[in-house]
């Protein structure tokens, strides 16, 4: 019988617990790969779509923009640097084009923004839950319906014969010369922002109402209690506290500019609301702006 060295036994035994914790961790490890093959299979379909529809545009977008395209002539593509932007610069329908860009920015955004918040005040003051709900659902309808309905009522609405708002205008108000709404260069634009903040309004309307709901009645009791009116809760309480969704809103809707597109083509076939957008996509496909 062979004994073994007394030192021998906490080395052997120092050894089984090293390998035994090597094994469990590589155990854990395969499990995590496992579980992060599964997860990447999971995700691969909307990765695809993501690649197919905005990465490789994006990627394509930026190498078009250094060569001179042919939109007849899609292999011909020489770069060319950066005389596309040099002869954009030059370009007198690029500067008009980017000045109603920025003018439909500057009136949609603040109206989107602004009258989101105030629905979204009006609809958290009703106590009742069914009439909540109902007016949650009504601002919310606009958004789903479709681009192209949107604005076929829009143009009903406008029309400057045949429209309710004309006719309204003429029969009540007593305006024998109402506007031209989609035909007038000074109200095109501003038409064209209130059209599409009605359309996507609805989803501020909810996304205050989520932050409203969410803050302390408490504080608005206390507030009223130190003699603070309704303007200065609004102002000190729910402001400040909004902010977070003040700021997904402002992204939202810098976001929905693209909106400004579908209203022009829709509403004006882009005649006389030509922003950047529609040039873009007719020098394209005519290789020139004029």
């Amino acid at each position: 019988m062979q004994n073994v060295a007394p030192d021998e036994a906490p080395q052997a035994g120092g050894q089984s617990v090293l390998n035994n914790w090597w094994r469990a961790l590589r155990g854990v490890r395969r499990e995590e790969r496992g579980d992060a093959l599964m997860g990447f299979l999971f995700i691969l379909p909307a990765l695809a779509l993501y690649i197919t529809f905005s990465a490789y545009p994006l990627v394509r977008g930026v190498a078009i923009a250094f060569s001179d395209y042919r939109y007849l002539i899609p292999d011909h593509q020489p770069f060319n640097g950066l005389s596309n932007f040099v002869e954009m610069a030059n370009d007198r329908v690029f500067w008009e084009a980017f000045g109603r860009s920025v003018y439909y920015t500057l009136i949609y955004t603040p109206l989107n923004i602004g009258l989101g918040l105030l629905i979204a005040v009006l609809i958290a003051r009703v106590v009742n839950p069914w009439e909540s709900s109902a007016y949650r659902v009504i601002s919310y309808l606009p958004v789903v319906l479709p681009i192209a309905v949107a604005l076929l009522l829009w143009k009903q609405l406008l029309h400057p014969q045949f429209g309710y708002l004309n006719f309204f205008l003429r029969e009540f108000i007593g305006i024998q010369n109402p506007p031209a709404w989609l035909a007038d260069p000074a109200w095109v634009i501003p038409t064209m922002a209130v059209a599409a903040a009605w359309k996507n309004v609805g989803q501020n309307i909810l996304l205050f109402l989520v932050g409203l709901y969410n803050i302390n009645s408490e504080l608005y009791e206390a507030a009223s209690i130190d003699g603070a009116n309704g303007w200065n809760q609004f102002r000190h309480i729910t402001i400040p506290l909004l902010r977070p969704v003040f700021t997904l809103v402002l992204v939202l809707a810098l976001g929905d500019l693209r909106w400004g597109y579908a209203a022009a083509i829709n509403l004006t076939m882009g005649i006389i609301s030509m922003i950047m957008a529609i040039m873009v996509f007719k020098w394209l496909r005519s290789g020139r702006t004029e």
